[in-house]
């Protein structure tokens, strides 16, 4: 009978292990890197954390998905983060800046999800940044990635995503 109250072996990382590049540190740590490049399909795994969703562009997510974290939640944390300024007295103007520079990469990160659904590059997430285009553009965008349904099947940037494919913890 095996011993399963054995030890486990930590799992050994580094920068290049989750972002497939960087620099060549490492380490000892128990967190799971069960991603990346050893899987293909990370994305459909049914335990993808919560921060991979907001900090990492590649892979395929969901309408819903996008609907929860790409426009509910960002509206909540912009909002969170513009109250918590306020009270720290921060001037409005100022308050604006810092919150569109701390939520700029987790929206461009779940825009690229989405247009990677919708078989397409997600660079063009970044149409929102262009100075006339841009407002524009954010509407289009809004449209077509909360309500256009996604490739059925597998595509160039991975399988299909799942509904459930996301782990709410960290």
């Amino acid at each position: 009978m095996p011993n399963n109250l054995a030890p486990r072996p930590p799992v050994i990382w580094s920068a290049e292990d989750a972002f497939e590049g960087g620099f060549e540190g490492g380490g000892y740590t128990t967190f799971p890197m069960n991603a990346s490049r050893y899987s293909p399909n990370w994305m459909d795994e049914e335990a993808t954390p919560l921060w991979r969703v907001f900090l990492d562009p590649r892979g395929r997510i969901t309408r819903r998905s996008y609907w929860l974290y790409g426009v509910l939640v960002l509206l909540g944390m912009g909002l969170l983060c513009h109250v918590l300024l306020a009270i720290a007295r921060v001037p409005e103007l100022k308050a604006e800046h810092i919150v569109n520079a701390l939520l700029l990469w987790p929206a461009v990160a779940i825009n690229a999800k989405r247009w990677h659904d919708c078989g397409k590059s997600g660079w063009w997430s970044l149409m929102a940044l262009v100075p006339v285009v841009g407002a524009v553009g954010a509407v289009c965008m809004l449209l077509h990635n909360g309500l256009l349904k996604g490739q059925p099947g597998a595509n160039r940037f991975g399988q299909a995503p799942s509904a459930a494919a996301i782990n709410t913890a960290l």
